[in-house]
């Protein structure tokens, strides 16, 4: 669509839901004047797709940690991370699958924003997305009290902010 319309000299462009994709859309503006010959020129322009950033799902992870995360871009190549915290990016923040190190300082509160945004020079448009680390400690029980002693307290051994796909082995006095 043309703003205000195509026969104006000062027009904009507005691209339509065919024009995207990189699809290369070629203006031609001609003129006439009656003292001279018809001009022409071209102009070809591509509209590409707007970038799409997914910074992965909220984590909870024990305290001494650190994050690995699994983003995911589209439509773009360039993106970095940023934290609310002061952790570090490893190896850095440009690095799309880079590992979040937490400062002490991160551990003492409860939880960061890691947050990926799309940058220059791999698009006019910005697309950000935001994912949280939760820090947990690590509660190990020292007591079990099995029912019907004590029924609904201490029935059963959790360890909470125990990190998933993680293996505990228990022995007893004698090994």
């Amino acid at each position: 669509t043309f703003v205000p319309k195509a026969d104006t000299l000062t027009t904009s462009y507005i691209p339509g839901t065919t024009d995207t994709g990189g699809k290369t859309i070629v203006f031609i503006l001609s003129g006439t004047n009656p003292y001279c010959t018809e001009s022409k020129d071209t102009l070809n322009i591509t509209v590409l797709e707007n970038p799409i950033v997914d910074a992965g799902p909220d984590q909870s992870v024990p305290v001494g940690t650190t994050v690995v995360m699994k983003p995911s871009i589209t439509n773009t190549a360039c993106a970095i991370w940023s934290t609310s915290g002061s952790g570090t990016f490893v190896p850095e923040p440009v690095t799309l699958n880079a590992t979040y190190v937490p400062s002490e300082a991160d551990y003492s509160l409860d939880s960061v924003k890691l947050t990926l945004c799309t940058s220059p020079p791999c698009g006019c448009d910005v697309a950000c997305d935001s994912m949280y680390v939760i820090f947990t400690q690590l509660i190990i029980p020292n007591i079990i009290t099995p029912y019907p002693n004590s029924p609904g307290y201490n029935d059963a051994f959790f360890i909470r902010g125990l990190p998933s796909n993680s293996k505990i082995v228990i022995f007893d006095r004698w090994g």
